[in-house]
């Protein structure tokens, strides 16, 4: 007989084996999503540390959306957090205006790997959700004068303009096209801005 097919949470519980997790193939063995989430929690917030770069937290999002070809699975909060964290605005991060002006480049945190696993998974609702939040965090996050004195904020502008063109390409987006291309206006006419404060202070000295 063959072996039943393989489901999304069994999947996801084969990761974790492979990050290492023997509770997560135990949480999947009793077909619960929920056990499978919360033992994958428990094995990132124990063994994903900085000195690791963050991989497994990366491995894992990128094994659980794999693991769904329908697109139906989201990855939870608590998840997304560990990318996103830093940037304000209640995602549990600390760091205030000075965080803000680093724009994706965080201590802690890797927007920049969340937005390339949505967009190589098809996940374009959730990438340009993903890009507009991060680009609207950096301008209200910080004042000209901080964002100027962290004059190295940095935005994987390449990666944005892909996630741009991809959502330009399903109608349904248009609306979250349109609020992208809108912020991706203000940051670059942002940028030149601060750039000509930095100049201007720069040559008062």
């Amino acid at each position: 007989a063959e072996p039943p097919p393989r489901t999304p949470t069994a999947s996801l519980a084969t990761a974790g084996g492979v990050l290492g997790s023997e509770a997560i193939d135990a949480a999947a063995a009793e077909a619960s999503p929920a056990a499978a989430w919360a033992a994958l929690r428990a094995f990132l917030e124990t063994h994903c540390t900085v000195e690791r770069n963050f991989a497994p937290t990366e491995a894992a999002a990128r094994a659980a959306l794999a693991a769904d070809p329908s697109s139906s699975l989201r990855l939870p909060q608590w998840l997304t957090r560990r990318f996103t964290r830093g940037r304000g605005g209640g995602d549990g991060g600390a760091g205030g205006g000075a965080a803000a002006a680093g724009g994706m480049a965080r201590r802690g945190a890797n927007p920049t790997a969340l937005l390339a696993i949505y967009a190589q998974h098809g996940r374009l609702e959730e990438a340009a959700r993903l890009a507009i939040a991060e680009l609207r965090a950096h301008a209200r996050g910080a004042d000209a004068v901080t964002r100027t004195r962290f004059a190295a904020a940095w935005f994987p502008t390449p990666l944005l303009m892909h996630v741009r063109d991809l959502v330009a390409r399903v109608p349904a987006l248009d609306g979250l096209r349109a609020e992208l291309d809108h912020e991706l206006d203000e940051h670059r006419r942002r940028a030149e801005a601060d750039s000509a404060k930095l100049a201007g202070f720069a040559a008062s000295r």
